[in-house]
């Protein structure tokens, strides 16, 4: 009876044990613990790296489920696995991103590396965010537009600045005149959209 009491009261890294009706163990995982398979735990190296402060811990637990439904070894060792693993979880990287994601993890990613690869990808999706809100802070009527004379001069002359072929071909395909207004959230999110590429 002791070593039941004991059992119940105690806890260890990889979750805490309960005593259930009966004599059965209930297992229930650490929120740091990693996987079903393999006992990993999120260290505080890790944490203080950087790696799991992005996240939500229900993220973090949907990032792992997945992780480990399609990189059944414990870690991700094909360019197939890398992309399903992420597409699955809403993220549209391109083939380009996916091929240096694998080559700066050495041909392989653990569930740690595979959080930090997360954690940049989710970051380059959100830059149309980004581009959006700094739109909005310089539309003082709150239009939601913009002219497309001025669109046209930021896209020749800020950042890295296209060419007046590039503006026109921009313009061209978004059915936009130069004289008319463009609504800047769509106008974002149709340049900031990822080329589709087939492999």
């Amino acid at each position: 009876m002791k070593q039941k009491e004991q059992r119940e009261g105690e806890g260890d890294d990889d979750g805490d044990r309960r005593t259930v009706g009966g004599g059965l163990e209930s297992f229930s995982p650490s929120p740091l613990s990693i996987g079903p398979r393999r006992r990993e735990t999120i260290t505080p190296g890790m944490l203080r790296a950087g790696l799991a402060r992005y996240f939500r811990e229900e993220d973090i637990d949907e990032f792992r489920e997945c992780f480990y439904l399609f990189a059944r070894s414990g870690q991700i060792r094909t360019l197939d696995e890398l992309t399903i693993i992420m597409r699955s979880l809403g993220l549209s990287p391109t083939i380009a991103e996916l091929n240096k994601y694998m080559k700066d993890k050495g041909g392989k990613m653990s569930f740690a590396d595979f959080l930090e690869v997360m954690h940049l990808q989710t970051r380059a999706e959100d830059l149309p965010k980004e581009v959006i809100k700094a739109f909005q802070a310089a539309d003082v009527s709150h239009s939601g537009t913009i002219p497309a004379r001025q669109l046209a001069h930021m896209l020749l002359h800020w950042g890295e600045q296209l060419s007046s072929k590039e503006v026109e071909q921009i313009f061209r395909e978004a059915n936009v005149s130069l004289n008319g207004y463009v609504k800047y959230e769509d106008f974002v999110k149709i340049a900031c959209a990822p080329v589709p590429d087939y492999y």
